[in-house]
């Protein structure tokens, strides 16, 4: 291994400095199939001396394998004796130091090529000059003859021309001139650099400088880049930022297409013959199409006003501003089969620079709205997303209707004008069909109970006072199972209460009526040391405080309930002002006051937080007694006396650990609200209410307490969580009326078989089941059950 890279190292040497022009120390053989393998600026001299030595008739294939540097002697490849041909790739490698100081004509990286293709690289250098009246300048190619591919070739080789008169100048190529018949391309090329031309009056381009058609020549110009500059002091200089001169007499030029300049075009003479595309057009151009010009950088024309008469070119050739080109429209306008990119918003302009590899490619494409009828809806856009534009009905949109007695509505659509159909919204392609909503009329049941209620009728009509639609009627009984009886005994605040459910389904419509049947008296709190001796509840509200705490009453908008506090044991009691009252470890403090119309009634706006009266806490607090002793003074009442009573009472009170028995029954809207919100502490609530009324007393009313607590409420009580109800999460424990042995609310035939079920347990210490009272679970128990619910 060693020994044949010694071999090699010495062959390359020998090559280089005693054989210069043998070309064995160039890896392949100049053919198609075994192309040389340039590594170094020195071997494509070395193939250039071959060219000139005619030892290619056929042409000779050049492939570069490494980014090369050429010599300072560097001469073009190919001459007018022996022009290049062949192929040429570059590889997509770089080629680093083209210094020409020329002295004569056809200069460029190749002087003179015929029937060869000459592609994919980038180059960069200078070109130099002060002789008068050579012509043929181009970086890449000085003279094109005929049957050429010029492609994927980016050029970044300025051009100087020192005060003197040149001609046929261009970025890529020099002239492409006449032979027997052309038929030559240049495309995907791009031309950065800048081309200072002196005194020059003729044929200077940013991709070619001349073509001269008078001999069938079909040369095109495709998708190829202009973003140099060019200046010239000429008095009438033919420049254009594609394009010097096209001399198209035959008509057969192939044509400029798809191509963009922002070449900048300076000259001291007249714009006579200046254009953006090409400068000067001699006959018809027609083929010269799709191409784009930067407006700041040609004056605003993409071809002179001064060419012959009969020069012609279509509209497809526009003059664009910058705005245009960073929107993404120009590279829309110049796609084909994805020829140009541009990433918006990074690339202000259109990029063409196929050569780099791995790269993403970022297409534009146009996204438009339209209407229905294919009428253009508001402005173009441009995307690198392949999205669908959106139809949009030109809709009107209708609120909804509510059908009544004698009309109907409609639900809420959007009405397209265009089209006459209804959608859910402007850009749906769904149609709703029907949006009527017929007559409707509103609907209620007329109870009519027997005076023993063990029957009620029901009859369905309309509540409005100008209808007497009548719908149909039906009968509800106990005996049916229509009609449920609810007991419930007396207690120390309420009368012995016979409640009767019927429920009927008319129509499909589910109707449901209630009365409360009332027997006897209450049997009245029973006090003794503060506890009543009957249901055990402390009828004064009572604060216990852990630690140190301190308890305070804020009113608002002239809210000054009557409130006495007491702070041993209820022995005095004295009219609190409010003030702030401290307690220790184990105190506590005892409220009554007497309110009968409501603890914050003043105002009822219910969206002002700060228009109630509201405790404020710090420390830590459990609560007892009766909340209701601060509308009575006794907590005996069971009447919410007014709508917002205890609105906002102990919300943000993080202090409370307990809260107060909410003994009442019969609730008044909002008297609930917000109460305990915010008492992130807050683990233990009692209620006696068994009806939630639609969260209408209770709404927000323990939003943000505890995730872990006790609700204590009544059997009867639907247990229901979440905001205005029950919170996540807290453990629900009921209250169940002694003989509910079986727990479902009711005392029935149904808890007699429970009861004997449990006899065998002995559960003497139940009060559920020891219905007579004795301390005993026994058949004596299930006689008393029996003879309760024939009480009942």
């Amino acid at each position: 291994m060693e020994k044949r890279i010694y071999l090699r190292i010495a062959a390359m040497f020998i090559a280089t400095f005693l054989f210069p022009t043998l070309s064995w120390a160039i890896d392949g053989s100049g053919t198609q199939k075994d192309p040389y393998l340039v590594e170094t600026g020195g071997q494509l001299d070395q193939i250039r001396l071959e060219i000139a030595q005619n030892k290619f008739p056929n042409g000779v294939f050049i492939k570069l394998i490494n980014d090369i540097w050429l010599t300072d002697s560097f001469i073009p490849l190919g001459d007018a004796k022996i022009p290049f041909s062949g192929t040429f790739n570059g590889n997509l490698h770089t080629i680093n130091r083209l210094n020409l100081n020329y002295k004569t004509s056809n200069q460029g990286l190749f002087g003179v090529v015929e029937t060869c293709t000459i592609k994919d690289f980038t180059l960069n250098g200078t070109m130099t000059s002060s002789e008068s009246n050579v012509s043929n300048i181009g970086t890449v190619v000085g003279l094109a003859k005929s049957n050429i591919i010029i492609s994927n070739i980016y050029s970044n080789v300025n051009i100087n021309i020192n005060g003197v008169a040149q001609h046929h100048i261009g970025g890529i190529v020099g002239s492409f001139e006449p032979g027997t018949k052309i038929s030559s391309e240049i495309y995907s090329c791009q031309y950065a650099g800048v081309i200072k031309a002196g005194n020059s009056t003729d044929c200077i381009g940013g991709i070619v400088g001349y073509v001269d058609n008078n001999t069938n020549t079909d040369a095109k110009i495709m998708y190829c880049n202009s973003i140099g500059s060019i200046y010239t002091n000429g008095k009438d200089p033919y420049i254009g930022g594609i394009m010097g001169y096209i001399n198209d007499e035959n008509k057969s030029f192939g044509g400029i297409i798809r191509c963009f300049s922002r070449c900048g075009l300076h000259y001291a003479g007249s714009n006579k013959f200046v254009g953006g595309i090409a400068g000067r057009v001699r006959s018809s151009a027609t083929r010269t199409k799709y191409n784009a010009c930067l407006t700041d950088s040609c004056g605003g024309k993409a071809f002179t006003t001064a060419s012959e008469t009969n020069a012609k070119f279509d509209d497809s050739n526009i003059v664009v501003t910058y705005a245009q080109c960073k929107s993404g429209y120009v590279t829309y306008y110049l796609n084909e089969n994805t020829e140009w990119q541009q990433k918006l918003n990074t690339d202000n302009y259109p990029v063409k620079w196929e050569y780099i590899p791995a790269h993403t490619f970022y297409k534009v494409y146009k996204y438009q709205d339209k209407y229905c009828n294919g009428t253009t809806k508001g402005e173009v856009y441009y995307t690198n997303s392949n999205i669908n534009s959106k139809t949009y009905h030109k809709g009107v949109w209708v609120e909804r209707v509510e059908p009544n007695c004698t009309s109907t509505g409609n639900i809420r659509h959007y009405h397209c004008n265009i089209c006459n159909k209804n959608y859910s919204s402007e850009t749906s392609s769904a149609e709703i069909a029907d949006v009527t909503l017929p007559i409707k009329h509103e609907l209620d049941g007329l109870w009519e109970w027997a005076s023993d209620h063990e029957s009620a009728k029901c009859t369905v009509h309309c509540t409005r006072e100008d209808c007497s639609y009548i719908s149909s009627s039906a009968t509800a009984r106990v005996a049916d199972g229509t009609i449920k009886i609810i007991i419930y005994n007396a207690t120390c605040t309420s009368p012995r209460i016979y409640k009767y459910t019927a429920t009927l389904t008319i129509d499909n419509i589910k109707y449901t009526d209630t009365q409360l049947i009332k027997s006897g008296s209450a049997l009245g709190h029973n006090f003794v040391d503060g506890k009543c001796t009957r249901c055990g509840e402390g009828n004064y509200l009572t604060f216990k405080s852990t630690g140190t705490s301190t308890i305070k009453l804020v009113n608002h908008y002239n809210n000054n309930p009557s409130i006495q506090i007491s702070l041993d044991e209820g022995n005095t009691w004295t009219n609190w002002n409010f003030s702030t009252i401290t307690l220790a470890e184990g105190e506590k403090v005892q409220m009554r006051g007497n309110n009968p119309n409501g603890f914050s009634n003043t105002v009822s706006n219910l969206k002002e937080e700060t228009s109630y009266s509201t405790f404020v806490m710090t420390g830590k607090l459990t609560a007892s007694g009766n909340l209701m002793s601060l509308i009575d003074n006794l907590g005996v009442e069971t009447t919410i006396p007014n709508a917002l009573c205890f609105v906002y009472l102990f919300k943000n009170c993080t202090s409370l650990v307990k809260a107060p028995s909410l003994t009442a029954t019969t609730l008044a809207n909002n008297c609930y609200k917000s109460m305990f919100a915010n008492c992130s502490n807050l683990t233990d609530v009692e209620v006696s209410f068994i009806d939630w009324a639609d969260k209408k007393y209770t709404d927000q009313w323990m939003d943000g307490v505890a995730a872990n607590g006790t609700f204590r409420c009544q059997a009867l009580l639907p247990e229901i969580t979440g905001s205005g109800y029950i919170p996540e999460g807290w453990r629900i424990s009921k209250t169940y009326e002694k003989g509910d042995i079986n727990r479902d609310g009711y005392i029935n035939v149904a808890d007699i078989t429970a009861l004997i079920n449990y006899l065998p347990n002995g559960l003497a210490t139940n009060p559920l089941y020891d219905v007579n009272g004795d301390s005993y679970v026994d058949k004596y128990d299930v006689k008393a059950l029996i003879k309760l619910i024939l009480n009942k």
